[in-house]
């Protein structure tokens, strides 16, 4: 048995086999399978994690999440039935610190928080598994979190960049002038003459820069080994490319054309809307029920929570975590509708 990540030709696997548990406990709605065949767009490219089981060459099972603390937080209950999950676990968990009240360092460990403080048990127990290094009780990195990071940050400067070429937003011309400054060491004129459409030409700048990114990580890793080993490495590997110029060139450049641009921050709009109106209506909601003071509003937002999910608990702190956790885990779909339904 093996447990692997996500590829973009297992998707129909994940969508056969929930559409197949789907089917045996509740009923297979149409949106549920124009949703679970975009798996790619709704969960990996907003920073969640898909995995699947494969015996003999088959894909038996999956698994998602669509944020790694709350990947963190649903999955600590496998660990005892799933071991080789520890070491996926610990290779995505790019920030091996409990939220607040540790301030962060300049390592690039404590950039975010990874997980809960009602998780800091199990995430202790989780990274005295894996041998993780620490200090004062701080733990360092997994060593392959590293090239997950690398993994993620390559991905999204050179995809959200051919994004907005696709859409228009940025100038062909400017695309291939910058992707051209990325793989000028590896780029082999005569293929590249050879190619006489623009995207055509988009997607041999954009093979060669992935690679030229892919091989100059795993370079930084390699070289940096004993120290990533020990936990002094305090960097992104990126930040070390010999392409560093390069990235921040097109990341500006996208920041400026494709994260600033009216019809992105119009859906960051509407997105804060549907969020904030949501985590108003079920912490409210669930802090009423938790003192015994729910109103008849509040019961109605409650039956909207299937059942079997986590929600009320021994402790305010657990049951507003798991209210939030409820609303992580909507999809974006799933959130318009409910969001809609409460105005």
């Amino acid at each position: 048995m093996e447990i692997i990540p996500f590829e973009s030709h297992y998707a129909q696997d994940f969508k056969r086999l929930n559409e197949a548990w789907l089917e045996h406990y509740f009923v297979v709605e149409p949106y549920d399978s124009e949703l679970l065949g975009r798996c790619e767009e709704s969960i990996i490219k907003p920073g969640g994690f898909i995995f699947f089981v494969r015996i003999d060459e088959q894909i038996v099972g999956t698994r998602s999440h669509r944020d790694t603390r709350h990947a963190f937080y649903s999955t600590m209950n496998l660990r005892e039935s799933c071991f080789e999950l520890l070491a996926t676990l610990g290779a995505y968990m790019k920030y091996p610190k409990a939220s607040l009240p540790h301030k962060p360092t300049q390592h690039v460990a404590d950039k975010k928080f990874g997980f809960y403080q009602a998780q800091a048990t199990d995430f202790s127990t989780l990274a005295q598994d894996l041998g993780l290094a620490s200090t004062k009780g701080t733990y360092f990195r997994h060593p392959l979190a590293y090239l997950v990071e690398a993994a993620d940050d390559i991905c999204y400067t050179i995809i959200d960049f051919e994004d907005g070429i696709n859409l228009g937003w940025i100038s062909e011309s400017y695309a291939l002038e910058y992707l051209i400054n990325l793989v000028k060491d590896s780029i082999d004129k005569k293929t590249y003459a050879s190619l006489k459409h623009t995207p055509q030409r988009m997607s041999y700048l954009r093979a060669l820069a992935i690679n030229s990114l892919i091989k100059d990580a795993v370079a930084i890793f390699l070289k940096n080994e004993e120290a990533i080993l020990s936990g002094s490495f305090p960097h992104a590997l990126l930040d070390k490319s010999k392409y560093a110029a390069q990235i921040d060139d097109i990341i500006s450049l996208s920041v400026e054309k494709v994260y600033h641009s009216p019809e992105v921050l119009q859906k960051e709009i509407v997105g804060y809307k549907v969020i904030t109106t949501l985590l108003d209506a079920f912490t409210t909601a669930a802090v009423h029920e938790f003192k015994g003071e729910a109103d008849a509003y509040d019961q109605l937002i409650l039956r909207l929570v299937p059942k079997g999910t986590p929600f009320l608990s021994d402790s305010l702190y657990d049951t507003l975590l798991n209210a939030t956790c409820y609303v992580a885990s909507l999809s974006d779909g799933k959130a318009m509708e409910l969001s809609k339904k409460m105005k």
